[in-house]
């Protein structure tokens, strides 16, 4: 509507076009509610029970640290012995590994090829940090020596890291094994996210998934228990406020 006002100012067109819209004519495709779109912390303790009995598989493992972490699958697939500091509980998250196709002579493209990268997705400082390793990431870890004590990446499954693709597979399986639904791998950074956030710590949050904005945080927040009470928002209203 301003395009069309500008143009007749500039004597282009002699009338906005616009102005005669029946706008209650107009239709729109409600926004879905998204607000539930992420793991259920019920399903995640029976997916986790299944994944359990399974950690001589590499993706069982990686899939149950990813749940420990606020990483992307890519930086979890590309974590090295040299960046896990079990003693000091610290894992530093400096790279990713992707996938693409390469540029031959002819200008035709290869298959895609496995590139690590030290550029984080972003493209900026934040994507580099330490994370805080828990109990339950450093037992997983412990497992995972276990099974790749001298491999360069810490989940090599036949000998190569993992692959998204495969990644999403695997976790599907498990899934369907524990009875829960199924959820792609990136939606694990939206329980992850979810899961931590208590009200006053979004700014941590926001450094540790590596986001520049503060407002890209917020896009990962759902409600991850589901459990239909809602009396606990309303415990702080008012003039009396409970008191621990």
């Amino acid at each position: 509507s301003r395009m069309f006002s500008y143009a007749v100012e500039q004597n282009i067109i002699q009338a906005n076009p616009t102005r005669e819209l029946d706008l209650k004519r107009l239709t729109f495709k409600p926004v879905p509610d998204k607000s539930e779109d992420v793991f259920k912390t019920s399903d995640v303790e029976k997916l986790f029970k299944v994944q359990n009995e399974a950690d001589d598989d590499p993706y069982a493992l990686a899939i149950m640290l990813d749940f420990n972490l606020f990483a992307r699958v890519g930086e979890i697939a590309a974590i090295k012995w040299e960046n896990v500091d079990i003693e000091n509980r610290d894992l530093y998250i400096c790279n990713q590994i992707t996938y693409e196709p390469e540029l031959n002579d002819d200008l035709t493209f290869s298959d895609k090829v496995m590139v690590t990268e030290g550029c984080l997705k972003g493209c900026t400082s934040q994507g580099y940090r330490h994370e805080y390793l828990t109990d339950e990431a450093i037992e997983i870890l412990e497992k995972a020596r276990e099974l790749n004590p001298d491999g360069e990446f810490v989940f090599m499954p036949y000998g190569k890291p993992i692959i998204t693709t495969t990644f999403n597979k695997r976790l599907k399986k498990y899934c369907t094994a524990a009875d829960v639904t199924y959820h792609s791998s990136h939606k694990i950074r939206f329980y992850v996210a979810s899961t931590a956030y208590d009200g006053k710590n979004l700014l941590k949050i926001c450094k540790m998934m590596g986001h520049s904005n503060i407002a890209t945080t917020l896009h990962y927040l759902r409600d991850s228990h589901q459990d239909g009470n809602i009396s606990d928002v309303f415990e702080n209203l008012g003039s009396k406020r409970r008191r621990d």
